[in-house]
């Protein structure tokens, strides 16, 4: 009985002993597998890490690669528009680069249409005889009318220059000038000063004196005049249209333009609108080359001051505001 007893517990102690080394080897295993899970995980992460830094290092090439492609377009496009708005040597060049210059410039709204070109042989100085028969500008009512009352033309000389679209009056003189322009700055200095003096020598009250005319050949529609005592004459060409006929030295044009005036400093501007007609022949050659014209205005009257105005008004029709004869000659 008692070998039996020692023999069951002996057979229970050797079960248990077993069972407990398989348990401990079990958790070894499971524990060498978690180990190994943990070193597989920690690879998967760096390796995810480094690939991020790699993407990243990689996008970051990219960027620089793409400032440095956008660095060298605009380098590229600096160097065209330098290359196109410097002043080339050729007269010809320079009046093509002008010319995209007027023609972009005319696109644009309220600069309207390029200049009228004339004849080569206008380009250069000449004396102008103006003789007015008709105008409503108070300045030349004053001597148009006697004390009388009797109407009689008023003629004016001044002179008037004509220039090359850029204004290098042909300095190469090899070069065939296609593109003449009115020297509209100088002109319009030249007639006043002209229309004063004539109104000193008639004992009439003198206008103010101009102290400076803006006009540019490259945007010929606007031509401001500021007087000495603070007012402002502006007149704006906001339609064009001319025609040249360079074999029959004919040349005409029509121009419809917004005029805006202030009285003193602080004036209120005035703006009206109008339209010159006007047609211009040559005759001879050479220093004894005559030029004969006509210029007509008609008044379209007050705008009101709302420039949306301008010539819409059906009630109001065109009055005829001035006609002159013009006749250019050369400087003897």
């Amino acid at each position: 009985m008692n070998k039996s007893n020692f023999l069951i517990r002996f057979i229970c102690l050797f079960w248990w002993f077993s069972a407990a080394n398989g348990f401990s080897s079990q958790n070894s295993s499971k524990a060498r597998n978690n180990v190994s899970v943990t070193q597989v995980n920690s690879s998967d992460k760096e390796c995810n890490r480094r690939s991020i830094i790699n993407q990243l290092f990689v996008a970051s090439s990219d960027k620089e690669c793409n400032r440095r492609s956008i660095i060298n377009q605009l380098f590229v496009a600096s160097s065209v528009a330098s290359t196109l708005l410097s002043s080339p040597t050729p007269s010809n060049a320079a009046q093509t680069a002008g010319e995209a210059v007027r023609r972009g410039a005319a696109n644009i709204p309220g600069y309207g249409s390029p200049d009228v070109y004339y004849p080569s042989s206008f380009l250069g100085k000449w004396k102008a005889t103006r003789t007015i028969a008709a105008s409503d500008d108070p300045m030349i009512l004053n001597m148009l009318f006697k004390q009388g009352g009797e109407l009689i033309p008023i003629n004016i000389s001044y002179d008037v220059r004509f220039i090359t679209v850029d204004g290098d009056e042909g300095l190469d003189k090899s070069k065939t000038i296609d593109k003449v322009i009115a020297d509209r700055q100088f002109n319009e200095l030249s007639y006043y000063n002209a229309l004063k003096a004539k109104m000193e020598e008639m004992d009439l009250p003198s206008p103010p004196s101009i102290q400076n005319i803006s006009w540019s050949p490259f945007n010929p529609n606007v031509c401001t005049s500021t007087y000495n005592d603070g007012s402002t004459n502006e007149i704006k060409v906001t339609k064009r249209a001319a025609e040249l006929d360079a074999n029959a030295g004919l040349v005409s044009s029509s121009e419809y333009r917004r005029v805006t005036t202030t009285k003193g400093a602080m004036g209120i501007p005035s703006i009206s609108a109008s339209r010159v007609l006007t047609k211009w022949k040559t005759e001879g050659s050479g220093p004894s080359q005559v030029v004969d014209a006509i210029e007509i205005v008609y008044s379209d009257g007050p705008m009101g001051g709302d420039p949306m105005m301008m010539g819409t008004s059906s009630a109001a029709k065109p009055q005829l505001s001035s006609k002159s004869r013009l006749r250019l000659e050369r400087p003897q």
